[in-house]
C-alpha cells in the first residue's frame, strides 16, 4: 500500500490557493518514505510561467514540473499514485 504524507502546512486555505493560482510550487511530498519535490501546475499557468521565461531568459527549464488538470490533493494524489 501506498504511504502519501502531504505537507502539514497544505490545509483547505492552502488548496484553495493552489488551484486558483495554478500552483504548488517546492512543494515537498513523503511518498513510502522518499523525500520528493515537485512544482505542480494545470496548464494555464504553466503556459504563463513558460512563456515569461522564454521571453525574459530565452529558454524555460523545470525538471520538478508535473501539469495537472487543477491543483488540489485530489489531483496531486491520483499522479503520486502512479508513480508505485
Amino acid at each position: 500500500m501506498m504511504n502519501i504524507v502531504f505537507p502539514e502546512f497544505y490545509d483547505e486555505l492552502l488548496e484553495m490557493e493552489c488551484k486558483s493560482k495554478g500552483c504548488a510550487l517546492n512543494f515537498n511530498i513523503n511518498l513510502n518514505g522518499v523525500k520528493m519535490k515537485f512544482n505542480f501546475y494545470d496548464i494555464v499557468r504553466f503556459t504563463q510561467d513558460a512563456k515569461s521565461d522564454l521571453e525574459e531568459y530565452g529558454f524555460f527549464r523545470d525538471e520538478d514540473a508535473v501539469i495537472l488538470p487543477e491543483v488540489t490533493r485530489e489531483q496531486i494524489y491520483k499522479y503520486l499514485s502512479t508513480l508505485s
